[in-house]
């Protein structure tokens, strides 16, 4: 990108590290996988606080203002039971794996896991997609009172039908 950036820019002399650090720090854009299992719940809160922060901003309207401060406050409220309960759902599940690795208790714990959806074949086509698919499930089972207790389900494909809208 460097070199990009100095082929389109002649008049401009700038060292690599020049342009590494205005990158970083000035536009902060990130350059790495993106995460694939986060909260859905938890990623639609950053957007929606900055989005009204916005037009809070630019608003002269005091009851306007004190409409989107409410509005703001619910946001951080709602998100905040949100993260309450799923620190809740970990600590019980840290107390379930506890108890299962305990020998005079005679209890086991497991996890299940939804893994994914594999559509079979895979083919984006538009006049293959909307025909008949078979669907392959993945499930994984964790037993959490042993820690190397692990399985990988694939449930037998079955027939699916999607029907054109």
């Amino acid at each position: 990108m460097h070199a990009m950036f100095l082929a389109e820019n002649n008049d401009i002399s700038m060292s690599y590290e020049t342009y590494r650090t205005i990158f970083c720090k000035d536009f902060n854009i990130a350059l790495s996988f993106p995460r694939t299992d986060t909260c859905s719940t938890c990623d639609k809160f950053t957007p929606k606080t900055k989005s009204l922060e916005t037009e809070k901003k630019s608003s002269n309207d005091p009851i306007r203002i004190t409409s989107l401060d409410r509005d703001i406050l619910k946001l951080h409220t709602a998100n905040k039971i949100h993260k309450i309960k799923a620190s809740t759902f970990y600590d019980r599940k840290q107390i379930a794996r506890i108890n299962s690795r305990n020998a005079t208790n005679a209890t086991e714990a497991i996890c299940l896991d939804y893994g994914k959806n594999l559509s079979v074949p895979n083919i984006q086509a538009n006049d293959a997609y909307y025909k008949r698919q078979l669907s392959e499930y993945a499930l994984n089972i964790h037993v959490l009172g042993s820690s190397n207790k692990k399985y990988f389900l694939l449930v037998p494909p079955t027939q699916k039908r999607r029907e054109k809208r």
